[in-house]
């Protein structure tokens, strides 16, 4: 499985003094470097990337199964005389930001609440056509928010004259996160995944639209997503298949915002059942039931 970025920027550390730098995910290109103290035209600039994950199998479908993830930059040679470059990947906490209008005015990744996740570090050469990162622990040992894969790329020093500057999704060789997922080993399920499994989603999950919520018939291997509002809905399954609450099970509490169901070969044959329990929301039409084949 290849993904290319969904979005890519370059971002100036010097914040508003580099307002008029920013590419805001037009150039071919995006930048890292890190420049010169004494010269201000030779500033800081680091590059962010995003990914869309929702295509991605969920862990529970990869039990036994070992992924890899490898990151493709296309790097634009140059003729500068200096060593290679050594680089930083860091994973940023996952947002609803326009991340190709994101500028250095106001956008400090080691300021957030959560902070980046380290990844590898990775040499350059002035030559090099592209390189090629291995970032499975990035990917795979944490959980997809928003179903989004932030990435940020950045030189920590020595400083440079000359940074270093990679194709863009604008570009015709655009970055590639290249997925891998060998067969799987023991107490894995039966069934393969299925990379053309389809996602139901339903955004958002709440009273206003229950009218336009329909039953429909899904596969094994297929997810159902709910998106609401924290504190006012919920997802449960009701096995009876109608509002009554007897042995029910929770997909997402009010306090998760967002709750994803994977229909297993246990559910073939049978009709899953999704409501929202708070208040009357059920019997006000937050019910939908899935006919899985």
């Amino acid at each position: 499985m290849v993904l290319n970025p969904i979005a890519d920027n370059t971002i100036y550390k010097d914040g508003l003094g580099q307002i008029g730098l920013e590419s805001h995910g037009t150039e071919e290109s995006m930048l890292v470097q890190d420049g010169l103290d004494e010269k201000v035209e030779i500033p800081d600039a680091y590059s962010i990337l995003a990914f869309d994950m929702s295509v991605v199998p969920p862990k529970e479908r990869l039990c036994g199964v070992k992924p890899t993830a490898e990151l493709q930059l296309f790097h634009e040679r140059t003729q500068a005389q200096r060593g290679p470059a050594t680089l930083n990947i860091l994973r940023l906490p996952s947002t609803r930001l326009d991340i190709e209008t994101l500028h250095g005015g106001f956008f400090f990744p080691y300021e957030s609440e959560s902070e980046p996740i380290e990844g590898p570090t990775f040499q350059v050469a002035t030559s090099d056509p592209d390189v090629r990162i291995d970032i499975t622990d990035l990917v795979f040992d944490n959980e997809f928010v928003f179903d989004q894969l932030f990435l940020m790329i950045e030189n920590r020093g020595p400083e440079q004259e000359v940074g270093d500057r990679f194709k863009t999704r604008e570009s015709d060789s655009p970055p590639k996160l290249i997925l891998k997922f060998p067969g799987g080993g023991t107490g894995c399920p039966t069934t393969p995944i299925d990379e053309d499994a389809t996602t139901f989603t339903f955004d958002p999950w709440n009273v206003i639209k229950a009218a336009a919520f329909e039953d429909t018939t899904a596969s094994v291997g297929d997810t159902v997503t709910f998106k609401y509002v924290v504190g006012k809905f919920n997802v449960w399954i009701h096995p009876t298949g109608d509002c009554t609450q007897e042995e029910r099970v929770l997909v997402g509490s009010g306090t998760d915002g967002e709750a994803s169901y994977t229909f297993t070969e246990e559910d073939a044959g049978t009709v899953v059942t999704f409501v929202s329990d708070t208040s009357n929301h059920c019997e006000r039409g937050m019910i939908v039931k899935f006919q899985v084949n």
